[in-house]
């Protein structure tokens, strides 16, 4: 099963999953998952990952263009029931927020086993300056005072 890595990345559409620009995610993730289906991502998984990616910024009070960069790690989810025996293949993949859109920028499978941890994880990450303005709106008209120093015992006496 080969990986997909790219600078640009596939732009994925927005909207429903029956969008017509679905086709080079589908390419993607067949050349990736093989014929791996169960416990892999398809195209219309990789829009709603993007999507809830997407209101999960749009909650936290990111404006646009500063969900610009932010980037999205999902692995597909598994069985977690201990009695599945064996291995399964799941699918990583990697998303990048641009001005246009997201965009599936790597795609690559793993081979894990069942049982805790075997379920869909997504992990959002955004630059500093992004997370700072959003802590600097949250914070406007509010004082952050420094902690009170507590005194040593040397100090005290």
């Amino acid at each position: 099963m080969a990986a997909y890595v790219s600078r640009t990345g596939v732009l994925i559409p927005e909207g429903t999953e029956d969008a017509p620009g679905l086709a080079p995610v589908t390419e993607v993730l067949a050349g990736v998952n093989g014929r791996a289906a169960k416990h892999t991502f398809d195209a219309k998984e990789i829009v709603r990952v993007a999507r809830r990616a997407e209101y999960v910024l749009e909650e936290r009070n990111f404006l646009e263009r500063e969900r610009v960069g932010a980037e999205i790690e999902a692995r597909s989810g598994g069985p977690t029931a201990s009695s599945y025996n064996g291995s399964f293949v799941c699918t990583l993949v990697t998303l990048v927020r641009r001005a246009d859109g997201w965009h599936l920028t790597s795609a690559k499978t793993l081979s894990r086993y069942a049982g805790k941890g075997a379920g869909t994880v997504s992990r959002i990450s955004v630059s500093h300056s992004a997370a700072a303005a959003v802590q600097n709106r949250a914070l406007a008209g509010i004082k952050v005072r420094e902690p009170k120093r507590r005194l040593s015992v040397a100090e005290a006496a």
